[in-house]
């Protein structure tokens, strides 16, 4: 599992997750995302609504991580990447490019940067890997009706999904680790 922290954060902030999901079936990997953000924090994207973002730092880095794991015999299928907020997007960014599908992505109050031109360039591997969209209904950060959008329109492009969202703000519910380890043993 790759875990992709939110905007502002950093390799610290998801590994409580390990302890949460606690399997010895999953090994966790906790990146941090290349552009820095803020004092202490980092970002997954660079650049601003003007000028555009640019990830092409970010998604080296996740298929150096991705491309490690495939040498150490780490099928396709038994790799996921789950991204909190601004990771959730980058997850979704990320597998879109993909010639190969991935065991799934999760995504927890996640986003899609850009609405319009995200359909663009999906290879059809891609849409093999299923993505379970978990959201908070009291999200005032990112708003839960973002989490519809993403589940629209990946369905729409022929991905399998599965949304749910619980009664929390903007944060990872912890009613959710049963839903995370049962997506991660077969959606």
């Amino acid at each position: 599992m790759i875990a992709l922290h939110g905007w502002t954060g950093n390799s610290l902030s998801l590994r409580i997750l390990n302890k949460i999901i606690n399997s010895q079936n999953i090994s966790w990997e906790f990146p941090q995302a290349p552009y820095k953000s803020g004092k202490d924090g980092y970002s997954w994207f660079n650049g601003n609504k003007t000028e555009g973002w640019d990830n092409s730092k970010s998604t080296a880095l996740l298929r150096e991580l991705i491309s490690k794991k495939l040498s150490k015999r780490v099928k396709h299928k038994n790799i996921f990447i789950l991204g909190f907020s601004q990771g959730g997007c980058m997850a979704l960014e990320l597998i879109k490019k993909q010639n190969f599908s991935l065991g799934g992505i999760i995504t927890i109050g996640g986003f899609l940067r850009d609405k319009s031109s995200f359909s663009k360039n999906i290879t059809k591997q891609s849409k093999k890997t299923p993505v379970l969209i978990i959201h908070g209904k009291k999200d005032e950060v990112i708003k839960p009706i973002e989490s519809d959008i993403i589940k629209n329109q990946l369905t729409s492009l022929g991905f399998k999904t599965k949304l749910k969202k619980f009664p929390c703000a903007h944060k990872i519910p912890l009613e959710s680790k049963d839903l995370i380890s049962s997506f991660i043993l077969g959606f």
